[in-house]
């Protein structure tokens, strides 16, 4: 093959994004579109072409994905604060892009990027700008480029709810997202991959403007009335064992329920052992009035009990105040392990060749939400508080592969 007719060949792949194989980064110019209503290519400040999508606007481009997964979609543009919503062909929507504060004019351009769900397909995705999940009216939007790159994350999760469909597959340790939060005790119905355990339906709710214009964020709520019978002594989510020794776990945490003076503990993360008897191996909770970590372990094969534990304090709890929180584990029973754990982009424990989980056949699993055991009969009393509620949002966990900054947001 000449070398004209290969850049001819490379010009043509590039226009509309029809690909044979998928070679990552996915760049394609906005105003290659495959298909589209109310567009048009107009001039571009940063150069070439631009697709300016007018009201009701929307816009296809072909795209190639061979492996299912949790991909990074990004957008170059420009206008007023909107959120660009993804769909497949059906309309069934795949995710948002949100771009909250827009730009100080139609060709003032930035970059905003999302994880989405992607299935192995070779077809199109619809793009589309729209409002928030309180004002749905669309809005014009300028595009310069998309791009879809490959992440390491196994789950990445806004907790958005909208008023349309979801489109993705239920795997364990893929996609999820909390749009049906319909179930009872134990089943993950509506909850797409993650295991529910709560009292009651108001036990976790998704809570609209918790975390910023359009973004809702998942609420727990425990109550001492929730409490009088056992297990009955949380409100989580879970998921199933870790796929990998080594995993990053990031969340954006919040409570308004001021505990400073609860001298009995609960939790807002845990890593649990397989024995279900165990405490947790690895926990972050609030205790008189702060943050602390307890973590656990046994090089016993199978244990009963622990054998060694230790608290790290994290610092002062504050009611209703947004925490970052991020932490990498390489699980080990043994002087190999490793834990880290990041409040606010600052490290605050640091556990190196140190064993910091239980000597069992497979590997801890998360947990989210609020577990209170003093909250059962025999200790409710020595709390003076009556309800607990959390606010979780921008879930991000990966295996061995990802980072600080792929699980932060």
């Amino acid at each position: 093959m000449s070398k004209a007719l290969r850049v001819a060949l490379l010009f043509f792949l590039s226009l509309g994004g029809i690909q044979s194989k998928a070679q990552f980064p996915i760049h394609i110019e906005a105003e290659n579109v495959a298909k589209s209503s109310r567009t048009d290519s107009i001039p571009c400040v940063e150069g070439n072409k631009c697709l300016r999508m007018d009201l009701n606007g929307w816009a296809d481009y072909n795209v190639t994905i061979s492996t299912a997964g949790i991909y990074k979609v990004s957008m170059r543009v420009a206008g007023t604060p909107t959120n660009v919503w993804v769909y497949d062909t059906l309309w069934n929507c795949l995710g948002k892009l949100h771009f909250i504060d827009g730009t100080a004019s139609d060709q003032s351009y930035t970059t905003i990027s999302g994880s989405i769900y992607l299935k192995a397909s070779v077809g199109k995705i619809r793009l589309q700008p729209r409002g928030s999940t309180f004002d749905t009216r669309h809005a014009a939007l300028n595009v310069n480029w998309l791009e879809i790159a490959q992440t390491n994350l196994l789950v990445s999760n806004d907790f958005e709810s909208d008023w349309e469909p979801y489109y993705y597959t239920f795997f364990p340790w893929q996609s999820d997202k909390a749009d049906s939060l319909s179930s009872t005790w134990q089943t993950g119905t509506g909850f797409y991959g993650w295991i529910k355990q709560t009292a009651r339906p108001e036990s976790m709710v998704l809570h609209n403007n918790k975390s910023g214009m359009d973004v809702s964020a998942l609420k727990f709520e425990l109550a001492k009335s929730d409490s009088s019978t056992w297990p009955n002594v949380r409100a989580e989510i879970y998921k199933t064992a870790c796929p990998s020794q080594q995993m990053w776990f990031g969340f954006n945490f919040m409570s308004p329920t001021d505990v400073t003076g609860d001298g009995l503990a609960h939790t807002l993360f845990q890593m649990h052992g397989q024995g279900g008897g165990l405490s947790p191996c690895i926990s972050i909770r609030v205790e008189n009035g702060r943050y602390n970590m307890k973590v656990l372990w046994s090089s016993v094969f199978n244990p009963t009990t622990h054998q060694g534990e230790v608290t790290y304090d994290l610092g002062e709890y504050e009611t209703g105040v947004w925490v970052k929180w991020v932490m990498y584990v390489k699980f080990a029973w043994d002087n190999t392990g490793m834990l880290q754990l990041w409040k606010d982009g600052i490290e605050v424990a640091t556990r190196l060749n140190l064993p910091n989980c239980y000597n069992e056949s497979s590997w801890p699993y998360p947990k989210f939400g609020i577990y209170k055991w003093g909250w059962t009969p025999q200790w409710a009393s020595y709390s003076p508080y009556n309800v607990l509620t959390h606010y979780y949002d921008s879930l991000r966990i990966g295996g061995s592969s990802s980072s600080y900054s792929e699980v932060t947001h």
